[in-house]
């Protein structure tokens, strides 16, 4: 039995057993424990109808997507593009892809960050939400430059991939065929282009600097570094208070209201909203 089928097995005879429910597919344990409390705030009867299962890894999660036509998985954005999106979700109708780089850009737009800190937090904080906002979005401009980067560069690694990289040299059949590998080395030389990479790097950020500051930090930014180097540091420095950045993310999170960029997949679920 492969590790897909065992997990497959684990949620069905964990989670759903006889009660014919349905599955909401997440990454990881932080995606299953923000879910689980925005459910609980849209619905305190979700759990009659819907569980929620962390596969581990976007790949488990298109894969047993796959298998489960009438589950839902959520996955991050990432890197993807609309067009990537629409692509995957045209092979896997239930899948559903984050409106926002990842889950932790949540907790990156001080805006929303705020209403998620208690009373107590927010008088703790000398100069109030504007000194929040400012120590958040400091560096902006970097963090979008390394932003478009990820989504640029990241992908190309599944693109060598696809053109064999390395595996397809390092076959004993090719080992005495010059030509063959010739050619594969100008085909992963032409796909490493810089030029051409250098270009797509700049369109992307001058897409990204071109959205308001709300934005940037919902989709611009790569959240999962965000939050621990910049939105935690600077809490913990305002607040005074030592605590994990995993511990903080979780803490906020289930403080957080429903997001109402979600409302979509709440529909989907047939969840009122």
């Amino acid at each position: 039995m492969s590790k897909l089928d065992t997990l497959h097995d684990k949620i069905k005879q964990q989670h759903v057993g006889a009660t014919g429910k349905k599955v909401l597919l997440v990454e990881g344990p932080d995606d299953e424990l923000a879910f689980r409390s925005w459910l609980g705030k849209l619905d305190v009867n979700w759990e009659n109808r819907w569980v929620v299962a962390s596969a581990g890894k976007k790949a488990n999660v298109l894969d047993l997507l796959t298998l489960e036509p009438d589950w839902v998985g959520v996955v991050d954005r990432d890197e993807w593009t609309a067009q990537n999106i629409a692509e995957k979700q045209r092979d896997i109708p239930n899948l559903w892809a984050l409106p926002r780089f990842c889950l932790e850009n949540y907790l990156c737009d001080p805006d929303e960050l705020w209403a998620m800190l208690p009373p107590a937090q927010q008088q703790k904080i000398q100069g109030g939400y504007q000194t929040l906002h400012t120590a958040i979005t400091g560096e902006l401009r970097l963090w979008c430059q390394h932003g478009a980067l990820w989504q640029v560069i990241n992908p190309l690694w599944e693109g060598l991939r696809a053109l064999g990289f390395k595996e397809r040299l390092l076959n004993i059949q090719q080992a005495g065929n010059e030509q063959a590998i010739r050619q594969t080395l100008n085909d992963w030389h032409q796909f490493l282009e810089p030029t051409v990479i250098w270009t797509d790097y700049q369109a992307r950020l001058a897409e990204v600097t071109g959205w308001p500051v709300g934005q940037q930090l919902q989709s611009g930014v790569h959240g999962k570094q965000f939050f621990p180097m910049v939105v935690h540091t600077a809490l913990t420095q305002l607040l005074g208070e030592n605590a994990k950045a995993s511990e903080r993310q979780n803490r906020l999170l289930q403080n957080a209201q429903p997001p109402v960029d979600l409302l979509p997949l709440w529909q989907k679920m047939g969840l009122p909203h």
